[in-house]
């Protein structure tokens, strides 16, 4: 699957609302699932930082296998100042370009409102909304689900991206309004 270019779409994380619309902090860190691969046994789960400010979102990907330590599979590191997308796997490093810049860390104000509803039982639910947007001037939406203080839940993409056929969907969690390990975005040596 075009991982690494799907990558480029976690850009909605911890948030703050500002005159209704909602939108990220300048920099952020989540870990993301994608519930299909955990549905067919494959237990892999992908840590996400991404810097607005510095223009820089990584990915890397780990195969987890319960009782031992997790395996790191790839790593993904987007700069959209050189719309450069560096993919590494082990020793290995390939680099593409990208095709559309760095997308805004607001809810686009074209986004359409999908639905409110809740999660959760009685006392202890949520309140949820969706909204879908075309993502990056691309053939390609965009579906997002935030709490009601704009945290989002549950991302999908499906369409054309980068004249790639995509149709993913992730679950977010453990939240974090910083990078702890910026190291996330160091670029090997041997990157060409």
């Amino acid at each position: 699957m075009m991982l690494g270019i799907v990558y480029s779409l976690f850009f909605i994380s911890s948030v703050i609302a500002s005159n209704e619309q909602c939108c990220v902090h300048t920099e952020f860190s989540a870990v993301m699932a994608e519930p299909s691969l955990i549905a067919k046994g494959t237990r892999q789960f992908t840590k996400l930082a991404e810097d607005f400010e510095a223009k820089l979102l990584a990915t890397h990907t780990f195969n987890f296998v319960p009782g031992t330590s997790s395996t790191p599979l790839r790593r993904v590191v987007q700069d959209f100042n050189k719309l450069k997308q560096y993919t590494i796997y082990g020793n290995t490093c390939t680099v593409k370009n990208i095709e559309y810049e760095m997308q805004g860390p607001c809810i686009p104000d074209d986004a359409v409102v999908l639905g409110s509803s809740n999660m959760g039982f009685e006392l202890d639910s949520i309140d949820i909304t969706s909204y879908s947007w075309s993502f990056a001037n691309q053939n390609a939406t965009l579906v997002m689900i935030f709490t009601d203080d704009c945290v989002p839940l549950v991302q999908a993409i499906g369409g054309t991206l980068n004249g790639a056929p995509v149709d993913t969907t992730y679950v977010f969690t453990q939240y974090s309004n910083t990078i702890a390990d910026r190291s996330i975005f160091d670029i090997p040596a041997n990157c060409p």
